[in-house]
């Protein structure tokens, strides 16, 4: 038998620094699971993003994810 017990602290970093939600940076927790969104993202949102999760147990930590913003593709 497996007993699951979810999260129940998520916290955000971005380079290392503890991220809040803002107009355009948004922290979703729902069932268990944490997300971030980005409305219209720029160069200020590129660098490394990792998610801890925690419970009685101890801390998860996801591995970092690099976001960048892609280059404008002009064509012709």
């Amino acid at each position: 038998m497996y007993v699951f017990i979810v999260a129940d602290r998520y916290v955000w970093r971005k380079d290392g620094v503890t991220l809040e939600s803002s107009s355009s940076l948004h922290i979703h927790q729902v069932d268990g699971s944490s997300s971030v969104h980005i409305d219209s993202p720029s160069t200020r949102h590129e660098g490394f993003y990792q998610c801890f999760a925690s419970n009685v147990f101890g801390t998860a930590v996801t591995v970092k994810a690099l976001l960048r913003k892609a280059s404008t593709l002009i064509t012709r």
